[in-house]
């Protein structure tokens, strides 16, 4: 494969995520129109030959923004299954890659850097992988 032909295909992609897109934008408009419909005539499914319609419900939780105090809140009410101690992917990713600002060091390297620096147990205890991809710029 040459470099143009992995750019074409590269905007192949682009042009069919943008269709998908319009796809999905159409189907929300159509989703509410149909859930107007439905509650109107006060059904709660619709069979067709292609498949079927039905309401489906889920509820989702999370903090105000105030994750501390919704743990302690949760812990004081006796809740302490609900709360876990977790680490955020992503800020441990952006810890990790301080230690590499050149982008030139291997996963072993940056956890010596890390180690070196006075983080033993991080080193130790954080894995650390790299994704290679090439990515298209500049797209016309």
């Amino acid at each position: 494969m040459t470099p143009k032909q992995f750019v074409a295909l590269q905007l192949k992609i682009d042009k069919k995520g943008a269709e998908l897109e319009n796809l999905k934008d159409q189907r929300a408009a159509a989703e509410l129109e149909m859930m107007k419909k439905m509650q109107e005539e006060g059904v709660t499914h619709y069979k067709t030959p292609r498949g079927n319609i039905r309401f489906d419900r889920k509820i989702w939780a999370s903090s105000d923004g105030n994750v501390q105090g919704m743990i302690s809140a949760l812990r004081k009410d006796g809740l302490d299954e609900l709360v876990s101690d977790t680490v955020n992917g992503n800020t441990l990713a952006g810890f990790v890659r301080e230690f590499d600002p050149g982008k030139r060091l291997s996963p072993k390297q940056i956890a010596k850097a890390i180690k070196e620096a006075g983080f033993i147990n991080a080193a130790k205890a954080v894995n650390i992988t790299e994704k290679l991809q090439l990515v298209v710029s500049g797209k016309k």
